[in-house]
């Protein structure tokens, strides 16, 4: 995982550093969906958020 992209998408979607992590994983790995209650995800445009 390129830690500039990491970085980037922590400053573009104002994420903390694990949820960065977490956006960056799915984007390459091509993940588009999940399941959480943290809603700083749901500014992450790639990522549908699915709420337990």
């Amino acid at each position: 995982m390129n830690l500039y992209k990491l970085s980037s998408i922590s400053r573009e979607y104002s994420l903390l550093s694990s949820d960065a992590y977490i956006a960056s994983f799915a984007r390459v790995y091509g993940i588009t969906n999940i399941a959480t209650n943290d809603g700083d995800f749901e500014r992450v445009e790639w990522l549908k958020v699915w709420k337990p």
